[in-house]
């Protein structure tokens, strides 16, 4: 009876123990399964891989398991690239990095274009294939903030003027001119042409 119960305490405790058990290097638990931390993939938590090529991966069994390939795994390109060819069953995505001073907000894994990236400034224009560098919006001048943690440096022109998209100084904010005058303007030139 005392061998039971101690053989009972023993299992008990082994059984506790490997609970509790530490994941392998770039492994982490997700409720009570170690899997390959995310931007890494291997066939079991012991064995994580880092993603290469600036590819990603998402912690869970699509990046932790027997079959699971770094074609399968790491199919995301990581934050601060955007996809410019979507990965295969044979080939990583093709990842393409943001310009100086933006950034993705997720890893992506859709193919798409710089206009994926965002600059850090909140107040500067959107990318585009004519415009693949952050420069502070319409109506704003200044330097782009280079980092996430800068403050934003595209300031606002003073009021009733505005400036053109990458105006770097205040000189270039320059005085709106005000419709209602621009109206009674063309309402002159209208009334004179047809009397």
């Amino acid at each position: 009876m005392i061998y039971s119960r101690i053989l009972t305490i023993l299992v008990l405790i082994i059984v506790l123990h490997q609970a509790n058990a530490q994941c392998g290097q770039n492994a982490s638990k997700v409720g009570a399964t170690c899997y390959c931390i995310s931007g890494f993939y291997g066939p079991n938590d012991s064995n994580c891989q880092q993603c290469s090529n600036n590819t990603f991966s998402l912690q869970g069994v699509s990046n932790t398991g027997p079959s699971v390939t770094q074609f399968s795994a790491c199919s995301y390109c990581q934050a601060g690239y955007y996809v410019t060819t979507p990965g295969t069953t044979t080939a990583l995505p093709g990842c393409l990095q943001c310009p100086s001073g933006a950034t993705t907000p997720n890893p992506l894994s859709q193919p798409g274009s710089i206009s994926s990236c965002v600059c850090f400034d909140s107040n500067g224009a959107a990318l585009s294939s004519l415009s693949q560098s952050c420069q502070c919006n319409i109506g704003f001048y200044g330097s782009p903030q280079t980092t996430q943690s800068d403050p934003n440096r595209c300031l606002p022109c003073p009021a009733n003027y505005t400036s053109p998209i990458g105006t770097t100084n205040s000189t270039g904010c320059k005085k709106q001119l005000d419709s209602s005058i621009l109206t009674a303007f063309l309402q002159l030139i209208i009334t004179s042409i047809l009397f």
